[in-house]
């Protein structure tokens, strides 16, 4: 969001009687807070963070898995790494993998927080 578009939305936020105003003045602060946050992001960590997302859609809370589980899921990923690299795959899909490796590192860590670490 560009700073001439954030003014502009707290304009109409000022216009609008009563607590909706409020209400409209936190909103546009949250949504400038996370545009800052993210354009800290590397293109890369945001290829993680939708990988995750992702994960999360399709298998929801595995928080459940023991390490043992969660080394096995990340090992294999890393095996699918691998595989790209001896077959010579196309860099897209190394990459691809990759995300993938790291998005599971990142559940597994997800997990154990969870858990109580």
């Amino acid at each position: 969001m560009t700073p001439e578009r954030l003014e502009e939305l707290r304009q109409v936020a000022g216009g609008v009687d009563g607590p909706k105003s409020d209400w409209m003045d936190e909103l546009i602060e949250e949504i400038d807070r996370l545009r800052r946050e993210s354009a800290a992001f590397t293109p890369e960590l945001q290829d993680v963070a939708a990988e995750r997302a992702r994960q999360n859609s399709k298998w929801g809370d595995r928080s459940f898995h023991s390490d043992f589980a969660w080394l096995s899921i990340l090992v294999e990923e890393v095996g699918e790494a691998a595989k790209a690299i001896l077959k010579s795959a196309p860099q897209e899909e190394l990459y691809n993998e990759l995300v993938q490796v790291a998005a599971v590192a990142v559940a597994w860590m997800e997990a154990m927080r969870r858990r109580g670490y």
